[in-house]
């Protein structure tokens, strides 16, 4: 059977052999433990001042990006609305009459037809039966995927 070796045991704490740690050895404790909350009290401190800044700033930045998307929207005659395509005016009437309508800005591919993403440069287009109808290579055009697509679903027919 083992036993105990009492006077290996716990030596940092400075455990007497009646279990009492001794006076000295509990004060430095109690005062690497003031030391240490102390040192957390003040990274939270830090840590919640520069919270407060950094909010502060980005409360700046959005403030200042609403004021100037005003000032351009007044000094180019009305909103706009930024399209994949370039910028379009939003709300007013189009070259055809018809009050506030856009074209689509995405082609839209026949019914069935899905575009699946392969790779991060690399799309497959398929076919409602799951068929591979064609692949892309670097940027996807979909106008190309719109008139594949329909050109299989022609052929199909």
């Amino acid at each position: 059977m083992l036993q105990r070796n009492e006077e290996n045991m716990a030596p940092v704490l400075g455990v007497r052999r009646d279990g009492r740690p001794r006076k000295e050895d509990r004060d430095a404790l109690l005062e690497a433990k003031d030391e240490t909350i102390a040192e957390l009290k003040a990274q939270v401190a830090l840590l919640r001042d520069e919270l407060r800044s950094k909010n502060a700033m980005l409360s700046r930045v959005t403030e200042s990006i609403g004021e100037l998307s005003a000032r351009v929207s007044e000094a180019t005659g009305g909103p706009r609305k930024v399209t994949p395509r370039g910028t379009t005016r939003v709300g007013g009437s189009a070259p055809d009459g018809r009050q506030g309508r856009e074209k689509p800005e995405r082609p839209k591919l026949p019914e069935g037809y899905r575009l699946v993403a392969v790779a991060s440069d690399a799309w497959v287009l398929v076919a409602p039966g799951g068929s591979r109808v064609a692949g892309y290579r670097g940027e996807l055009d979909l106008w190309r995927a719109t008139l594949d697509a329909r050109g299989h679903h022609q052929s199909a027919e």
